[in-house]
């Protein structure tokens, strides 16, 4: 009978416990109602959460309860107004991924889920990769074109994707010209050319712009002047200056033996040690 009696007591005081936590939490939810209905949708739901202390459940509930329309929500009534046959209307019409989710307004994860939903027959011939772009629309786009980047775009596709097609298709671009031109320069023509003359004669030379010059000294490791300057510069010490100056030596004197400017002797001198 005791024991009945303190099992008894003991559900009621949990009973009340719990009924006491749950009114004020009712009361605590009625309190930031005004104040959820300017952030809902508005803010990230953590920080919803975290600003009116609420749990992301509560949050679900309250944006039921308050008919607020997220983004997420619209994004999900979007989802169900898209029919087989305007799914399958676009894949037919070689409307790629990218603008497909554009048009539907709907992300990639929803793209490949309504694809499978809607049993839209796709097999993936519309994506870049495994899409097959005829040669000639490949020249046509390169003779339109002024660059890589521009090319791409036109077809909708990513410069690397764009490169890979005319690689396989055997179109000819200038960037494929450049590259065929720059493997062609003998490694011990080119250092002989650089020992001799200036930038500009060697660019006229092989035919070949500025950009590719320095391209083709970084691949061969072309000795320069001015990286045999920027090494022997390296080595000079901010100490070594400072000796130099001790033992009696004018700064025009210390650049002539060193073989460095005025400009390159204060910047190594207002060097952190």
């Amino acid at each position: 009978m005791y024991m009945r009696i303190q099992y008894e007591y003991n559900n009621f005081n949990f009973r009340a416990k719990t009924l006491g936590k749950l009114q004020m939490q009712k009361q605590h939810i009625a309190s930031v109602t005004e104040r959820f209905k300017e952030i809902a949708g508005k803010l990230p739901v953590k920080e919803v959460c975290r600003e009116l202390q609420i749990t992301e459940r509560t949050y679900s509930r309250m944006i039921n309860s308050c008919e607020i329309v997220t983004e997420r929500k619209k994004s999900k009534l979007r989802a169900q107004a898209i029919t087989h046959e305007i799914f399958q209307w676009l894949v037919d019409n070689d409307f790629s991924k990218k603008e497909i989710c554009e048009i539907l307004g709907i992300n990639n994860a929803l793209f490949y889920k309504k694809l499978k939903e809607l049993k839209v027959e796709y097999h993936y011939q519309h994506h870049h990769r495994e899409r097959q772009i005829p040669k000639e629309v490949l020249e046509k786009v390169q003779t339109i074109t002024r660059n890589l980047k521009e090319a791409a775009n036109n077809l909708g596709m990513a410069v690397s994707t764009y490169q890979a097609k005319v690689k396989n298709a055997g179109v000819k671009t200038v960037f494929r010209d450049v590259i065929d031109k720059l493997n062609s320069i003998d490694p011990e023509e080119f250092q002989e050319a650089v020992n001799k003359m200036p930038v500009k004669e060697v660019c006229k030379k092989f035919d070949i712009t500025k950009a590719n010059y320095t391209a083709l000294i970084r691949r061969y490791n072309t000795k320069t002047p001015l990286r045999a300057s920027i090494k022997r510069i390296a080595g000079i010490t901010k100490e070594d200056l400072l000796k130099d100056r001790a033992a009696g030596k004018q700064i025009k004197t210390i650049c002539a033996e060193r073989g460095i400017g005025l400009s390159t002797y204060r910047r190594i001198i207002n060097r952190e040690s």
